[in-house]
């Protein structure tokens, strides 16, 4: 069979272009960061400390739910998911290729049918893996209470004051929560914050500025 012939190389082409990717993100460490990323987009655990946080859904998109139906957008990290649906449509339309052709000698039918194939094929094998991966990464997030923030370091997301303000917390396991917080002085949005006490009553935290070393 032609590698380079119209009908094998648009499936060479992604298979490739997969492989090169995450040969990159092995190389350049860029996959250490897989569980981090995971977490920042995972706000989930931060909903049980502040509740009124959480919004109503507006129910799913179209592009949604082609991005679903291909396994992404279910809390696995796109630089994890594209290279393998890259390579598992390439690899897949290839391996189609080779045994519709035995039955269909003619390229645009055999590749056609391939291609459809190789759609199907990546989105099942897509779900399956974003379903493994998250189970994965979950396995390897621990839980941490309310007053288990409490010392931990983070960011001013909005202006702090007495009153309100919102903040960014990040748990020794990674995990990012938003919490509701207020301080004694005014802290900017962006300024790092440390967590200094919970109050159970008004599930606010209370939060100081982060001074950096040498200041």
């Amino acid at each position: 069979m032609a590698w380079l012939e119209w009908w094998n190389f648009m499936f060479l082409l992604p298979l490739v272009a997969g492989l090169l990717i995450g040969i990159a993100l092995v190389a350049t460490g860029a996959l250490a960061e897989v569980s981090a990323e995971l977490d920042a987009g995972d706000l989930s655990d931060g909903g049980e400390l502040e509740p009124g946080d959480a919004e109503g859904e507006t129910g799913e998109s179209a592009v949604a739910q082609v991005l679903s139906f291909f396994g992404l957008g279910q809390g696995i990290p796109l630089s994890v998911m594209l290279p393998l649906l890259f390579m598992t449509g390439g690899l897949s339309g290839l391996v189609l290729n080779m045994l519709i052709s035995k039955l269909f000698p003619v390229p645009v039918v055999f590749a056609t049918v391939s291609l459809f194939g190789s759609f199907f094929l990546s989105a099942f094998i897509g779900q399956g893996l974003a379903s493994v991966l998250r189970g994965l990464f979950k396995a390897r997030v621990t839980a941490i209470d309310s007053a288990g923030l409490i010392g931990l370091e983070g960011q001013a997301v909005y202006a702090i004051s007495n009153i309100q303000g919102v903040a960014h917390v990040k748990d020794p396991f990674g995990n990012i929560h938003r919490i509701s917080c207020r301080s004694a002085l005014p802290i900017e949005a962006g300024m790092p914050v440390q967590v200094k006490d919970y109050d159970s009553k008004t599930g606010a935290y209370l939060v100081e500025l982060r001074l950096e070393k040498g200041n």
